[in-house]
């Protein structure tokens, strides 16, 4: 039988006498999301959002029962995955720029990002959790809405904008 991550996070509210929106607050994960992991409505948790947890609860990730939950990291993969909805971190270093929450702009080189302003250098980890938008050979192949939310692929990419040009969709 799996140990869900829902299972176990609920265990680690009860623990520490937190409410779901307890939990949300201190989080900043919406308590809807933490009520969907509980009822097992989503499995598969953002490794993001375990860290955020750990983090907040004071829960080293070495004490995360990885081995027992149910993360579907093995040859089982989520309806995002199957479906190619999510862009991954494994992705990120073929693009050639990401746009962050921030405004910034990195030009993407293995795996680090060159701030295009500044020059400033940051891993492509760090970028990957701040992106607003990846473009790849001027096209945008990822985006999200919000800093909370999983990065999710374009399915017909866009093209980037210059700064006095339309998007164009192919």
């Amino acid at each position: 039988m799996a140990y869900y991550f829902g299972d176990w996070i609920r265990e680690q509210r009860e623990i520490r006498g937190l409410r779901q929106a307890d939990l949300s607050e201190l989080t900043g994960i919406k308590q809807s999301t933490i009520s969907m992991w509980e009822s097992k409505d989503i499995i598969t948790p953002s490794i993001r959002n375990i860290w955020i947890i750990t983090q907040t609860l004071g829960i080293p990730l070495s004490n995360v029962p990885w081995d027992y939950l149910d993360l579907k990291l093995n040859n089982e993969q989520s309806e995002d995955d199957r479906m190619g909805q999510r862009f991954r971190l494994y992705d990120l270093p073929r693009a050639n720029s990401v746009k962050t929450f921030e405004g910034e702009v990195y030009r993407v080189v293995g795996s680090i990002g060159i701030e295009k302003e500044s020059g400033e250098v940051r891993h492509i980890t760090d970028l990957y959790y701040r992106a607003k938008t990846v473009v790849s050979q001027t096209k945008i192949v990822a985006k999200r809405k919000h800093a909370e939310e999983e990065l999710k692929k374009i399915n017909e990419p866009k093209r980037s904008r210059n700064r006095n040009q339309k998007v164009k969709v192919r």
